[in-house]
């Protein structure tokens, strides 16, 4: 047997065998070789129940993976928008000279590999970068130099994250109950109890698509299937976001407590925190918080506020930002390709491992605690009529006050720019890549779902910034991320990536921006979920927003081509795929 083979074996053996923790497989042997071998997915595959061809096509899905030899010693250097418009480039440089390597060019002789991240959770204080999973700040050329002599002398980085809270607020920030009284109060609660004082706080989803959580706890409840399950997504991808980083280390102990709520009120049997992989470093620290609750009896044998032994695991992610997307999240935690399922059946009828599941975001289980400690009539006193309570929002960018700020939804645009500082903005961006990209002039638009919908990220562009880069970026990261399972998202983000080059070259007609348009139309339409639905919004929206902007960067000649109506083409496109069934209501 060899090593490779044997390792494999090993880590087979610690995980049960099961097909369900390939991903923690994964990691361990990468772990122990820096890579995962061939010969580790032969020994595995008899295991596992799994053909090599399966597995392979499991490890290569998610980016964090290595399935060719890769150093084991690895710096990744955040490249998303706003790191670029800090001066991630000049890092990246210093890096490359630094470690003498290229990034993203893996050499396997090598002691270092180096390569660009789509977002490393720490838009508030960027240029950022990974150093052996050590996160690191607010970098400049000379200080990676030095870095990278201390490096070569063995020494090892350590971290200078700072949590940033610039806006506390009245629910979530407060320093409130602790945790024993707040499961007290749990214990004595009927699970119908639970349920009716969440539906009755009128709190919705903080991932941003903002469904009624009550609902969502009483038709998982309701389902006759058991076990049932409770997972907590804490893989906060969305580039530009890092409110779930402060609530992991400043309040998880709260998060936990929203947790319980939620599998008392489902009745469930265990539940699982999804942590994404660029916050391994924060997992020691969740394990000892788990293991405390474990002593003093709130979770694992012997019942606890849920009952029934009710206990809970981390589970780490591999990179890949669609694993964000619910049913994505349930695949991936079953050890397969983290693709989103088709809808219907949804996950409270059948979700991990088939069975009834709720899942929910780390904020959302925050805001499930302060319902049990306040009330549900305090929460819903606050916000508007249709998004009650209060929002946490990650605000980076160029602001004087990058940080988290708590608001209460409803806070216009302009009161948002007072807020943090903004000098002489051009543009916001309102939920990351997925969201809208709102014009600073445009100060009467409201955060709030039934205007401008966040799942927290916040960026700031002054005039100094390039809009069309900025789209680009987007575009970019949406074909990086794109999973392929369906050929309007595979194909479009594409598309987009390359016809924003065009038009950022100065090359490109209207009539370009035109058809940008329409297939904009097309694969948002036709897309199979939430990606796709959502990677043409960087185009879209700042194209209504900023129309001038794209405008003065294109030619003025006669089209090649006819141009044709864009609402009409995509309206036809939209019925015409409706028809074949390739609509659903919720993506």
């Amino acid at each position: 047997m060899t090593d490779a083979a044997a390792i494999a074996d090993s880590a087979a053996d610690r995980f049960g065998r099961s097909a369900t923790r390939l991903l923690d497989i994964f990691w361990t042997i990468q772990d122990a070789l820096g890579w995962v071998p061939p010969e580790a997915l032969q020994a595995l595959a008899p295991q596992l129940g799994r053909s090599v061809a399966e597995l392979r096509d499991t490890l290569t899905f998610y980016h964090l993976f290595y399935p060719q030899p890769t150093p084991k010693r690895r710096v990744y250097v955040d490249r998303s928008a706003l790191a670029d418009a800090a001066g991630a480039a000049a890092v990246v440089a210093a890096f490359e000279r630094g470690l003498g390597v290229r990034c993203d060019r893996p050499d396997a002789d090598a002691e270092w590999a180096l390569f660009s991240a789509p977002c490393l959770g720490l838009a508030d204080q960027l240029p950022a970068a990974l150093v052996d999973d050590v996160p690191l700040t607010r970098l400049d050329p000379a200080g990676v130099l030095s870095l990278c002599e201390a490096l070569s002398r063995g020494e090892a980085p350590a971290s200078n994250v700072t949590n940033e809270v610039q806006t506390p607020g009245p629910l979530l920030l407060r320093d409130g109950a602790p945790a024993a009284a707040l499961l007290a109060q749990v214990a004595a609660m009927t699970p119908e109890a639970i349920v009716e004082a969440v539906t009755r706080s009128g709190l919705r989803g903080r991932g941003g698509a903002g469904f009624a959580t009550g609902k969502k706890w009483s038709l998982a409840a309701a389902w006759p299937a058991t076990p049932r399950y409770v997972v907590c997504n804490a893989d906060e991808g969305e580039p530009g976001t890092f409110k779930d980083r402060y609530l992991l280390t400043e309040r998880f102990e709260r998060v936990l407590v929203g947790i319980i709520a939620g599998a008392k009120a489902i009745g469930a049997a265990a539940g699982v925190v999804y942590l994404r992989a660029e916050y391994r470093y924060l997992r020691a620290e969740l394990e000892a918080t788990l293991d405390t609750f474990r002593r003093r009896g709130w979770l694992g044998a012997g019942g606890g506020p849920a009952g029934d032994g009710f206990d809970l695991r981390i589970q780490l992610g591999a990179g890949a930002y669609v694993v964000g997307e619910e049913t994505a999240l349930l695949e991936s935690l079953e050890g397969k390709r983290g693709e989103p399922r088709v809808r219907p059946p949804f996950p409270v009828e059948r979700g991990l491992h088939g069975q009834p599941t709720i899942v929910n975001n780390v904020e959302t289980f925050a805001a499930v605690a302060a319902i049990i400690e306040r009330g549900a009539d305090a929460f819903a006193a606050v916000g508007t009529d249709y998004s009650k309570g209060s929002k946490l929002l990650s605000v980076g960018g160029d602001c004087d006050r990058p940080g988290i700020h708590e608001v209460v939804w409803g806070l216009t645009i302009g009161d948002f720019l007072a807020l943090v500082g903004a000098r002489e903005p051009q543009f916001v961006v309102v939920g990351g890549p997925s969201g809208t990209i709102v014009a600073a002039t445009d100060q009467e638009r409201r955060i709030a779902l039934e205007d401008l919908a966040t799942g927290g990220a916040m960026m700031v562009f002054d005039r100094r910034r390039d809009l069309l880069e900025v789209v680009h970026n987007f575009t970019r990261f949406f074909h990086r991320e794109s999973c392929g399972c369906c050929a309007p998202c595979r194909a479009g983000t594409l598309v987009f990536a390359e016809q924003l080059a065009f038009v950022r070259s100065g090359q490109a007609a209207r009539v370009d921006l035109d058809r940008v348009a329409a297939w904009a139309g097309i694969v948002g339409a036709a897309s199979r979920c939430g990606l796709g639905q959502t990677c043409t919004r960087p185009i879209t929206t700042s194209l209504t927003a900023l129309p001038d902007v794209y405008r003065g960067r294109v030619q003025e000649h006669e089209a090649l081509f006819r141009p044709f109506d864009v609402a009409a083409k995509t309206s036809a496109c939209e019925a015409a795929i409706r028809r074949q069934g390739g609509l659903g209501d919720g993506g």
